[in-house]
């Protein structure tokens, strides 16, 4: 394998690593809802590396993770990742699934990397249900 493989390699490894999901500064809101959120990021991977789903078999996938932000009554801010979704256009995927919720209606044609990036700024609803985990997020009207 030569340099530049391998730096790709490492790079790819690297973006898995830095986002597996969750709150992002390790502050989890309190329970409730919150209306004034939106997407801040979109993080597309393509030619990630990961083990099939049920399955040890490893396949090379394009992965999409959402960051949401928004802030309490008290103005402090929070942001939280959604975990990496394959790239699908199936509507049974989690991607098509989080789509629908946040876009309140179904996902037409091929879903495609460029189109995911112009969610950022998209407003939405988030739910922080019990154990200050996200619940849902929806399109805020």
């Amino acid at each position: 394998m030569n340099a530049t493989m391998e730096r790709t390699r490492e790079m790819k490894e690297a973006w898995m690593e830095e986002h597996q999901g969750g709150w992002c500064d390790g502050t989890p809101a309190a329970e409730g809802l919150y209306k004034g959120a939106k997407v801040i990021n979109v993080f597309v991977g393509l030619g990630m590396r990961r083990r099939k789903f049920q399955s040890q078999e490893i396949e090379e996938v394009d992965l999409v993770v959402v960051r949401l932000g928004w802030r309490d009554g008290a103005g402090e801010p929070y942001r939280y990742e959604t975990g990496p979704m394959k790239i699908s256009s199936s509507p049974r995927s989690a991607l098509c699934r989080f789509l629908r919720e946040l876009l309140g209606r179904e996902v037409r044609g091929i879903v495609r990397p460029e189109g995911l990036r112009k969610l950022k700024g998209m407003p939405c609803q988030v739910t922080v249900g019990e154990r200050r985990r996200v619940i849902s997020v929806v399109r805020a009207w």
